[in-house]
């Protein structure tokens, strides 16, 4: 009801040009409506065509504004062209008044990921992007008005400031991205995403088959295991220790605990990050080891302690599967 209310008239006439290959917009509001049933039928070609024709930098009409909210019904479209003819729709209605239903700054990076197979009557040039990457509806860090911690991540905002600066420098030189150019060179700030922490993947190379070890948790199942791992320190690392020996962290698990079959996965994959942290995984419900655990005082599992010269260091201590891992890095740093 609130769509029939907002319209003028029922439907459009589109009159057929005297080459009969093509229909004319009559008005904006037909233009826009043109755009929106080509959009959906993703005949992209066409759409990128026709944006040119709802180019406004007046306030749109009640009419104008329920068919601009209906591009939403495409937002689920994650083609390549489809993300430019958002970014196109955007730019030619920016001065309009009216914020379209997607998100600027994803979509300038989803565009980006994807440029290699933006066809190319559907890419936008290049002055065209840097005038919407320097919008005030693109996010380019925390502190931008329209930042969002759940629609914006480090990795969006990263490739929006790359594609920033590349395209500033691009055409101060007067050229296309990756074309020769007289310069001797310039130099472009380069934004990069932090590095994962839960995983190593794909954040560091594995050089195994070149003969270069990665750091390793050690598996402690008895006593005599743990004064052996406790005792173990070569020369070399005595020669190289800070003050108060290295670091061990000890994770006290056993296997019927939930929580300490989710912790070890992520627990392996931060081992290679930190060599000089020494890991031990100590088996709790071992022949042994439980006294070892009440002598640290450890009733929860999993329990992950620091250790520096055989002393608990202060606060480190960790409890717990589900943010184990955040607060043991906190720790670390």
């Amino acid at each position: 009801q609130e769509w029939i209310d907002s319209l003028s008239q029922r439907f459009y006439l589109y009159p057929i040009h005297v080459s009969l290959s093509f229909v004319l917009t009559k008005g904006l509001n037909s233009a826009l409506y043109l755009l929106l049933l080509r959009l959906l039928h993703r005949d992209y070609d066409e759409a990128y065509r026709l944006t040119d024709s709802i180019a406004t930098d007046s306030k749109l009409s009640a009419e104008g504004v329920q068919i601009f909210k209906a591009f939403a019904f495409a937002s689920d479209d994650c083609h390549p062209d489809c993300h430019a003819v958002r970014l196109k729709v955007s730019l030619v209605t920016i001065d309009s008044g009216t914020p379209p239903s997607w998100d600027l700054t994803r979509t300038l990076a989803e565009y980006t990921r994807k440029l290699a197979h933006v066809s190319v009557t559907c890419r936008l040039p290049l002055q065209e992007e840097l005038q919407l990457l320097e919008s005030d509806g693109v996010v380019l860090d925390e502190q931008s008005v329209h930042y969002s911690a759940e629609l914006h991540d480090a990795f969006t905002l990263a490739i929006v400031n790359n594609r920033l600066h590349l395209l500033r420098a691009t055409i101060n030189l007067g050229g296309e991205p990756g074309a020769a150019s007289g310069a001797e060179g310039v130099i472009v700030p380069c934004f990069a995403s932090p590095r994962t922490q839960s995983s190593g993947w794909p954040w560091y190379q594995d050089n195994t088959v070149f003969g270069e070890q990665y750091n390793e948790a050690v598996d402690v199942g008895s006593t005599e295991e743990w004064e052996k791992v406790m005792e173990t320190d070569d020369h070399l690392r005595r020669e190289l220790a800070p003050p108060g020996g290295w670091l061990t962290c000890v994770c006290f698990h056993v296997l019927w605990s939930s929580g300490s079959v989710q912790l070890m996965p992520r627990l392996a994959d931060l081992v290679p990050m930190h060599p000089w942290v020494t890991f031990v995984h100590a088996k709790a419900d071992c022949r042994g080891m439980d006294k070892i655990a009440k002598q640290f005082q450890v009733e929860d599992f999993p329990t992950l302690v620091l250790l520096r010269g055989g002393e608990e260091v202060p606060r480190g201590r960790v409890k717990g599967a589900v943010r184990g891992i955040e607060r043991l890095l906190q720790v670390l740093t």
